[in-house]
């Protein structure tokens, strides 16, 4: 589903950066054009890429407990 219209970014998109290393809504926009016009879509952008980042680190978490 399209997070940010004006930039055409999925959450997706935004999700999969959280995941591959993707720290700040400002390293996301080095990527994506994601929340650059209007900014409707900063608060969801900023949730979708807190999930990914937190995947991110339960991954590693299970990874180290193996």
């Amino acid at each position: 589903m399209y997070i940010c219209v004006c930039g055409a970014v999925t959450g997706d998109q935004i999700y999969e950066a959280g995941l591959c290393g993707t720290n700040t809504l400002e390293e996301l926009q080095e990527h994506l054009p994601v929340s650059l016009n209007c900014q409707r879509c900063r608060r969801e952008a900023i949730n979708i890429l807190r999930q990914g980042i937190s995947e991110r680190y339960r991954v590693r978490e299970e990874e180290n407990d193996e």
